[in-house]
């Protein structure tokens, strides 16, 4: 039987794969693409959004990504900082971080008005 390969959501989930692909730590990988590994590691557990596109290729290049793995790396990334601004806490669980990442992004394709809707709606049901 065969199990179908399904790509991680988030780009730091991703980025972890082909790190650990690679038989990489955090901070060699860290250290080869000129980040901090602390830094590396918030991105890689969601907690901070990815970096510039200049970075996001060194960690590519790092990685020695290949050239689907190295688009899917940009695009992931682009998709996260679709919703910059929203500052998720330590304490909030990966889940709903990314629940809240998700809702960001959707928001800034939404118009003002379907937005306000959504919003509307995610009142009701958070209170039943």
């Amino acid at each position: 039987m065969s199990v179908a390969y399904v790509a991680p959501r988030s780009f730091g989930s991703f980025l972890a794969e082909l790190r650990r692909q690679r038989g990489f730590s955090q901070k060699t990988l860290a250290r080869r693409a000129g980040i901090a590994a602390s830094t590396l590691s918030e991105i890689e557990n969601r907690r901070r959004i990815p970096p510039p596109q200049r970075a996001v290729i060194a960690l590519g290049l790092a990685l020695k990504a290949t050239p689907e793995e190295q688009k899917r790396l940009i695009s992931l990334a682009d998709e996260a900082r679709a919703g910059i601004g929203l500052r998720v806490g330590p304490k909030i669980p990966p889940h709903v971080a990314q629940l809240l990442r998700d809702l960001a992004v959707l928001g800034n394709r939404l118009s003002p008005a379907e937005a306000r809707l959504l919003h509307l709606r995610a009142k009701e049901l958070s209170m039943k």
